[in-house]
């Protein structure tokens, strides 16, 4: 689990700076999001484990974020949003 969140991180620090990331990268940090969204919804709550996996998913919502990324569009619910690359509908 470790190597998981060490490498998502790792891998996450370096779009960061770069303002763009490319859509392999985007298609990568999505892949470790959902992992690691998994692990922070699906374990216990007092696992260390856990922690570790919601705050490294929420560095990497982060990167996403801040990289032109949006997590559902304005009026959809909760089961239908998806990331996708912000537009004037999205939600912020």
């Amino acid at each position: 689990m470790k190597k998981i969140i060490c490498a998502a991180l790792l891998f996450a620090s370096v779009p960061a700076f770069a303002g763009q990331l490319s859509d392999k990268d985007a298609q990568n940090i999505l892949s470790a999001e959902d992992t690691l969204n998994g692990f922070c919804r699906g374990w216990s709550g007092d696992k260390p484990e856990t922690q570790e996996a919601c705050i490294s998913r929420d560095k990497l919502v982060a990167v996403l974020k801040n990289n032109g990324w949006c997590y559902g569009k304005k009026g959809q619910a909760g089961y239908q949003k998806t990331w996708h690359k912000c537009t004037n509908d999205s939600e912020r």
